[in-house]
């Protein structure tokens, strides 16, 4: 039986290019066995010709020459045998050989743009877009392109089981703010994995498989809320949600120009987007719908927790988890919104999964002066996300900072956000409720904050400055309370102006903050 992988236009061209060159080659002089092979092309042509643009016809369900997801195609120089992790993304048996992707990564007057990496991982440099507005470009990690030149049978690329594959197609033109449109991923194993499994992290190193059956589906029964009156008039649909997130989100690096290697087509690039559009679904997660309902948001979501699980290993391996004097930036920054919202991800799926290593790393270790500490990567405990970071109880040494206009004696031991607590003492320059980054940091989380009250997570998220702050970042604007600060004639523009909140998510605050105790101050 005939194996058809190729995409239904390039198949059809090469089949009747081969049936031309039959009838040439023939003469009069067919016999049977090539009138039989003739025929049999014939039909398998109908038979495609039939078929929906792009659709492959294989004769067994597990092998194929080619692969397709999500704008990128793989070709290998034989059957290889391939199935579909969890989440939808393709795995196949290694090692395998790569002959050709498409879109090809090529080399175009000096840009060489629609790369592919290999383990794409937080100290690396990027080998997707040489565009210098992309920043941290190494041709030696575009493997897209073995020995700089074009990839084909006489020179493939090889990978071995145990590694994943990111393929881009690059944003044109040159010099476009966002490097890449879209990625997929590839993931290489030695053996077929378990039915329902998780696609494993894309980063270096880790590549443990969790399995759709480790779901602790009865935590997030008993803890999913009543769905009240009203809150879901603003819901994003739920077949939008999905969408959202089918793609993978892959970020590497911690500074402002890594942002725009992520694919547009996947994720937003900033961080402040990306807190809330997670933000959504965290929410979503935590209401009492039903689990057929929402199974399929719940599994693309738990994806994600486990790539970030695996990005923060891969940083600590390799130096990079809280390196702030690197040149990559720490993988989760301060100082901003560009890392922001990868938290909760993490933090929900160890907790869904009921999984002591990644609890370990969602562990924020509580409230402690990170400048003091000498040796800031030696255990959990530690802040490795842009929540941590910006968010902290003022403490002597911020006031003893002297800044303009800087934190009154009457702040410390209470909440706040600034730009790095992580490094050093803040000194208070937006006090009260100054700067920008203030109201896109504290307005984009406040869906996660309150997800996480909703799911209990709070206690492992092990960071109560980000849940206090939070409160009393929305009684101010309300009330004017410790501050004296209120949003002008009551209309809350700190809340619902220029980056304010979600109406999703201000609606589920509204209606369910008050169900999960303590609000701060009290006993907060």
């Amino acid at each position: 039986m005939f194996l058809f992988t190729m995409h239904t236009p390039k198949l059809r061209q090469k089949m009747q290019a081969l049936l031309a060159h039959r009838r040439l080659s023939s003469g009069s002089h067919r016999n049977s066995t090539l009138l039989l092979a003739t025929l049999l092309l014939v039909v398998a042509l109908s038979i495609v010709s039939a078929q929906p643009s792009g659709l492959r016809i294989v004769a067994s369900a597990d092998r194929t020459t080619s692969l397709s997801r999500h704008g990128i195609t793989w070709y290998f120089d034989s059957e290889v045998e391939y199935g579909r992790f969890a989440n939808g993304d393709y795995w196949v048996i290694g090692p395998v050989t790569i002959v050709d992707i498409d879109p090809p990564s090529v080399d175009d007057g000096g840009w060489v743009r629609n790369g592919s990496m290999l383990d794409p991982s937080p100290l690396d440099s990027q080998g997707w877009n040489s565009e210098p507005s992309a920043g941290g470009w190494s041709a030696n990690n575009n493997v897209g392109r073995p020995n700089g030149q074009n990839l084909s049978s006489e020179n493939p690329l090889v990978i071995d089981a145990g590694h994943t594959l990111a393929s881009s197609k690059s944003t044109e033109p040159a010099g476009s703010r966002h490097a890449n449109e879209l990625m997929s991923v590839l993931t290489v194993l030695s053996e077929r994995p378990p039915e329902g499994s998780f696609r494993p992290p894309y980063s270096r190193g880790h590549k443990r498989l969790l399995n759709t059956s480790d779901i602790d589906w009865s935590y997030w029964a008993d803890r999913r809320a009543d769905i009240k009156s009203g809150v879901l008039s603003s819901m994003p649909s739920m077949s939008a949600l999905e969408r959202r997130i089918e793609r993978v989100w892959l970020t590497i690096g911690g500074t402002w120009t890594y942002q725009r290697l992520r694919p547009t087509a996947n994720m937003p690039d900033y961080g402040r987007a990306i807190a809330e559009q997670l933000g959504e679904i965290a929410l979503v997660l935590a209401l009492g719908f039903e689990r057929h309902e929402i199974e399929t948001l719940m599994i693309r979501y738990l994806q994600i927790g486990i790539d970030m699980y695996g990005a923060t290993i891969a940083a600590e391996n390799e130096g990079n988890l809280f390196n702030v004097t690197s040149s990559f930036g720490p993988l989760w920054s301060g100082g901003g919104g560009i890392t922001q919202g990868f938290k909760h991800p993490m933090v929900f799926a160890a907790i869904m999964f009921d999984d002591d290593d990644m609890k370990k790393y969602a562990n924020a270790g509580g409230t402690r002066s990170y400048w003091d500490s000498p040796n800031w990567d030696q255990e959990p405990g530690y802040p490795i996300h842009t929540e941590e970071s910006q968010f902290n109880y003022v403490q002597q040494e911020d006031i003893d900072m002297n800044v303009s206009p800087g934190y009154p004696q009457t702040m410390v031991g209470v909440p706040d956000r600034d730009g790095n607590f992580m490094t050093s003492p803040s000194g208070g320059t937006e006090y009260p409720w100054g700067g920008s980054y203030r109201t896109i940091v504290t307005n984009s989380i406040i869906g996660h904050v309150l997800a996480a009250h909703m799911m209990e997570l709070k206690e492992l998220w092990n960071w109560d400055a980000i849940f206090d702050q939070i409160d009393r970042w929305v009684q101010a604007a309300e009330t004017g309370m410790d501050t004296g600060y209120v949003d002008p004639g009551g209309t809350h523009t700190r809340l619902h102006g220029t980056n304010g909140v979600l109406p999703f998510a201000w609606d589920m605050w509204e209606a369910y903050r008050e169900d999960y105790s303590p609000v701060w101050p009290a006993g907060g």
